[in-house]
């Protein structure tokens, strides 16, 4: 199983992103974090979630250049996310197919990230 970064978008399920993706992360107290934010995608907003403080907040830069805000995140043992589900892009719009799979671990639950399809869905 691949390796996420699970990042919290204050709804009631996370988006794990593929370490493998990543290029960087800036955290909020990064001298860089302001002029990164401007130019990422606001994934707390694009999925209706709740803000939170801004001093948690991280954008997660992609090495295709994509940059994402989100509200926290963190590195998990992907052991202890025990049930994968994969997800037919057929559930999606039109070509708007964000996530491969859904990640379960008690009553949590994650979507793996498809970068390019994410990408659609932020630029509406």
């Amino acid at each position: 199983m691949a390796e996420y970064l699970f990042a919290e978008i204050g709804l009631s399920f996370k988006l794990a992103f593929d370490i493998d993706l990543l290029n960087r992360i800036f955290h909020s107290f990064d001298p860089a974090f302001p002029q990164a934010k401007e130019e990422s995608y606001d994934l707390v907003k694009v999925f209706g979630g709740k803000k939170e403080k801004e001093e948690l907040m991280v954008v997660l830069m992609l090495k295709d250049g994509s940059s994402f805000l989100v509200n926290g995140c963190q590195f998990e043992k992907t052991s202890e996310w025990s049930k994968l589900f994969p997800l037919n892009p057929s559930l999606f719009e039109a070509e708007n197919f964000w996530a491969r799979a859904v990640l379960c671990k008690k009553s949590e639950i994650a979507f793996t990230v498809v970068p390019e399809g994410l990408m659609k869905v932020c630029n509406g």
